[in-house]
């Protein structure tokens, strides 16, 4: 898919999902990343946010040298 059809996924994902959620007044979000790194190579990396004491793992990637190895 193209940049512009995820976004759209996901902005009418949030939409729905947040239509159904009591009270309206939803709390901000939380963004972070988790790093394998070695010295200062990165090996893998997970994008996350927390919302509404959810967790959502956005993108996980995985070196191909680690991966089979338990870290995803």
């Amino acid at each position: 898919p193209t940049i512009e059809q995820e976004e759209y996924l996901w902005q009418n994902l949030r939409n729905f999902n947040t239509s159904k959620l009591q009270p309206q007044k939803l709390p901000d979000s939380k963004h972070f990343c988790i790093f394998i790194k070695e010295e200062n190579e990165v090996l893998g990396r997970a994008i996350c946010s927390i919302y509404n004491n959810g967790l959502n793992l956005q993108c996980l990637w995985i070196d191909e040298k680690l991966r089979l190895q338990g870290l995803g």
